[in-house]
């Protein structure tokens, strides 16, 4: 069984989007989702006039509990009358599959890689790029104490920030023109181990529960991905980049970084929580 955990943040739009993508999908297993609103105002009466062809249940906390939060009281709720899935998914909504055979694909691919942590190729940007969201190496404790100085000084953080979105923007308008003048697009087309998986779409083995893995993040949101890492590590599981599973990712639909002022100190508080349990004593 299939159990893809998803999160909503006033972003409705992008989960009906996304639902309709799972769908379409060409699926030989069973698979159930179960959609997490941490906002107020989802059209409950759109989704239960839906007929898709998996079930899907929605919770809602009361409260926003931020991304991995979420997941937690999905999962949590989810093993009350149910045993651990062969595949827990924690994923964005906006999200879009490059075919319709991606999960026939993800079980082909993880019934050989039972001990391994699955981060997909993940598309972004107008040009379609391949985005690093993933870590190949655990980085040095001189990268982490320096993004907590930066995080930790208001008006570095701001810079840093900003400077962050710029980057990306520009990268993005690159590779848009490299697609213009038809330079081909340099994708990686050989799967390999890796630190740390893409946060937007994390495929998790049963493996990873029953070593004693979870998602009871200790800060409200981001660095998901180094927590993830971290408990491959100490689990002794494996996190792989596997370029047979690819689909696409919009990119800050969940949380407008350029709008959200709480940003700043959820990266603050989130590098000092990880820097404490981490990289301290490295």
């Amino acid at each position: 069984m299939i159990l893809n955990i998803i999160v909503n943040y006033n972003n409705q739009e992008d989960v009906f989007k996304y639902l309709n993508e799972i769908n379409n999908q060409n699926k030989n297993s069973l698979f159930e989702l179960i959609l997490v609103d941490n906002s107020k105002n989802f059209d409950l009466n759109k989704l239960n006039k839906t007929n898709f062809n998996f079930k899907i249940e929605y919770l809602n906390p009361k409260k926003n509990l931020g991304y991995y939060g979420a997941a937690d009281f999905a999962f949590k709720h989810f093993l009350k009358n149910n045993p651990i899935p062969k595949i827990t998914i924690v994923s964005n909504t906006d999200i879009k599959f490059c075919d319709k055979n991606f999960f026939i694909k993800l079980l082909r691919i993880a019934k050989k890689k039972k001990e391994t942590i699955l981060s997909p190729i993940v598309l972004t940007g107008k040009s379609k790029r391949e985005w690093f969201a993933h870590t190949y190496q655990r980085p040095s404790i001189k990268r982490v104490k320096f993004l907590k100085f930066l995080l930790n000084n208001k008006p570095f953080s701001y810079v840093y920030n900003y400077l962050s979105l710029f980057k990306q923007s520009i990268t993005d308008i690159y590779s848009y023109f490299l697609e213009i003048i038809n330079v081909p697009k340099k994708i990686n087309n050989k799967s390999k181990l890796i630190y740390a998986p893409n946060g937007a779409f994390t495929i998790f083995p049963k493996s990873f529960f029953l070593k004693g893995g979870n998602f009871k993040l200790f800060c409200f949101m981001f660095g998901e991905e180094v927590f993830v890492a971290e408990q491959a590590i100490k689990l002794k599981l494996k996190v792989e980049y596997n370029v047979n599973l690819k689909l696409i990712h919009k990119g800050y639909n969940t949380l407008n970084v350029r709008k959200n002022k709480r940003v700043l100190l959820w990266k603050k508080q989130a590098v000092n929580a990880y820097y404490d349990k981490y990289f301290k004593m490295s």
